[in-house]
């Protein structure tokens, strides 16, 4: 199922990234760089250039599908002036409809500052529910895809023509389920762009935890919430801990990719995951999951 939208959405990701690498050549030394939120929420060129090609792409094949991209989102108020923490995560403006989600430089940070690093992210919704995940490593030209119920997938694409290689390229992807304990774990943690103290004094706290009690085997801060959840989806990595702030378009891609690669996706106490909390905990089993959610300071103040 979905692979008519599937392949679009491979189409759309790759023409963006034709555009991005585009950008990238014409200001290699000179990226513009804007901010949004803050100062370390930024947005380039190619940010805004590639979420523009892949609307376009998604239009011509399904002109009557919505999209939620994140260059062009503006959040919703919930009192005429201000929107709140949940309205901006992008979540309240999904409907039965099927709709689009888009995130063209997912790792924005990373692009900026030269650490290759980042991804291009889409996901397409319908009746509210993930139906296919992409998630495309620029850098590398690994595409990792996923459809509802038709599980988790690796690809790899030829950077220089930015085109499918052969399906023998193709493997699929199981979350490892061989390192049981948070000793064995490779863990990657982000906290956000909030600097308010009472997030920061969790995130840290939490991170000591792993690494003090749990004696965790790894720990990492990568940046890109996209590419993270896809090397969860493969095995690569155990854990992925956010504390706070990410939005619909980070999440929407790579927590399909978790769930069909047999992983599981929480809220910071246990409790199902909700894109309008904004955070997460993702591993590759149900036990891991809950060793790190015990010592979440939140849940053992």
């Amino acid at each position: 199922m979905f692979e008519q939208e599937l392949e679009c959405g491979i189409k759309a990701v790759l023409g963006g990234c034709s555009v991005i690498r585009d950008v990238l050549a014409s200001e290699v030394n000179d990226l513009a760089v804007l901010s949004k939120s803050s100062n370390r929420d930024m947005v380039t060129e190619a940010d805004k250039q590639g979420e523009k090609r892949i609307r376009s792409i998604i239009a011509q094949t399904y002109p009557d599908h919505l999209v939620i991209g994140e260059e062009t989102f503006k959040p919703k108020p919930t009192d005429g002036s201000s929107a709140s923490e949940k309205d901006e995560s992008g979540a309240s403006l999904l409907t039965d409809a099927p709709t689009w989600i888009i995130d063209p430089v997912d790792g924005t940070t990373n692009l900026v500052y030269g650490i290759p690093y980042f991804s291009v992210l889409l996901a397409l919704k319908v009746r509210k529910s993930t139906v296919v995940g992409i998630v495309f490593d620029l850098s590398n030209g690994e595409l990792f895809y996923a459809t509802a119920g038709g599980g988790a997938w690796l690809r790899k694409v030829d950077l220089g023509t930015l085109s499918l290689l052969g399906e023998e390229s193709i493997q699929r992807l199981n979350c490892n389920k061989e390192r049981l304990e948070v000793s064995q774990a490779m863990v990657v943690m982000d906290v956000g762009y909030s600097r308010e103290a009472e997030r920061v004094q969790v995130f840290t706290t939490w991170m000591s935890n792993l690494l003090t009690k749990g004696k965790a085997c790894s720990l990492r801060i990568l940046g890109s919430c996209g590419l993270d959840l896809a090397y969860l989806a493969a095995g690569r990595i155990d854990v992925y801990i956010h504390t706070g702030g990410i939005m619909i378009w980070d999440t929407a891609a790579g927590v399909l990719l978790i769930k069909e690669a047999g992983g599981t996706v929480l809220d910071l106490d246990g409790s199902e995951f909700q894109y309008r909390n904004r955070r997460m905990v993702a591993a590759a089993t149900k036990d891991l999951s809950s060793a790190v959610i015990s010592m979440n300071p939140l849940a053992n103040p």
